[in-house]
């Protein structure tokens, strides 16, 4: 009996060892490809800093979606690091957790800034033209918001010890042979103390997780979610009442449904479970039945790193216009286009870019 329980912990043991390798395989991967997006990002917008376009904003916005996702990463990998050390103090777990929500919530806003940008620009192109936004001070604001609703993982965080759900055999010293000894103990091995956001269950992690799970996930998804149907809503009627529609005007309406889609489900699927997560763990003392034997919470930390890819494919690669200026921008730093730069037209103290590229029908006396 003691030889099938021994035997049955081992394989557990073994389950669990194949279970956090492959999960570590796994967030590396996504890491590693995460920043390297991410880099090129900031990289290809940073050749094109000097060129001037009406989705200059929504630009900027990207770069520092990139930045902070970088930011964010890196603040994440530390915190795992000095989570493997024994003796953390709680000022660094409140200064660690206070950090990496405040990160999140960042990328959370940054979200919405692109959203609404996009949003201005299409239903409002002219009054977009005379709009003269504050990037810095608009960013810092983002930050100085993050802080404000991350504030309460400063009072609630603390240090906590895992402790091994399923017993360990020891074998007693007077023991050598497990299949004539059955007398075997067993005990609970504490794992390394790790950082949490608070106790479950205890008032404060209730009232921080609380307020960050409101404010910087689901008023976000809902900003996020009501700008591109009002987009959607208003490409939908514009082609419906012209009834000389071209396929432009088709195509903007079929981009505009994707990227919807993509952006809404994209934050869903990233952010979700582990929001949802912590908001439960936050309520309740009560573990799932899987929490013991295979974690949820390291499988939905890598879920999340899939933002890493998915924010530069669907914000970057994937729009037309990113992909048209830095090619663009490549050309004229190479000197293999023939666009040269001409002053600019003003138009109520904004700028329209101009070039000497004419058609083959313009000739220039």
């Amino acid at each position: 009996m003691g030889g099938d329980r021994y035997a049955e912990i081992k394989a557990l043991e073994m389950e669990r060892k194949m279970y956090f390798s492959t999960l570590f395989i796994i967030s590396m991967t996504l890491l590693a490809l995460g920043i390297v997006a991410n880099v090129i990002v900031c990289f290809g917008l940073y050749r094109c800093r000097n060129s001037r376009s009406p989705t200059k904003l929504s630009q900027f916005f990207i770069v520092q979606l990139a930045i902070t996702d970088l930011v964010y990463r890196a603040v994440s990998v530390i915190r795992e690091k000095e989570d493997k050390k024994q003796d953390l103090s709680s000022k660094h777990c409140k200064i660690a957790i206070f950090s990496q929500f405040s990160c999140a919530a960042v990328l959370f806003v940054l979200l919405t800034a692109i959203a609404l940008d996009r949003y201005v620009h299409i239903l409002y192109p002219l009054q977009s033209l005379t709009m003269n936004t504050r990037k810095y001070l608009t960013i810092f604001s983002i930050w100085l918001y993050a802080f404000l609703i991350s504030s309460g993982f400063i009072a609630s965080a603390t240090p906590a010890s895992k402790i091994f759900k399923f017993p360990r055999p020891t074998i007693p010293y007077s023991s050598r042979n497990l299949t004539t000894n059955n007398s075997k103990s067993f005990e609970y091995k504490p794992l390394h103390t790790h950082c949490v956001p608070g106790v479950s269950g205890s008032r404060e992690r209730k009232v921080a997780f609380t307020m960050y799970f409101v404010f910087a996930f689901l008023f976000q998804l809902f900003l996020i979610v009501l700008f591109y149907t009002k987009i959607t809503i208003f490409l939908w009627k514009r082609t419906k009442k012209n009834n000389t529609v071209n396929r432009s005007a088709a195509k903007a309406k079929l981009r505009a449904i994707q990227m919807f889609i993509l952006v809404v489900f994209s934050f869903l699927i990233s952010w979700g479970p582990i929001m949802i997560l912590d908001m439960y763990a936050s309520y309740s003392i009560k573990r799932l039945g899987v929490f013991h034997k295979f974690p949820l919470r390291p499988l939905f930390d890598c879920v999340s790193q899939t933002s890493s890819i998915l924010n530069p494919f669907i914000y970057a690669f994937g729009d037309a216009n990113f992909k048209r200026g830095l090619h663009l921008c490549f050309r004229r730093r190479q000197g293999g286009g023939q666009i040269t730069r001409v002053l600019p037209a003003t138009v109520k103290e904004s700028y329209v870019e101009m070039s000497n590229q004419l058609s083959p029908s313009i000739r220039v006396q």
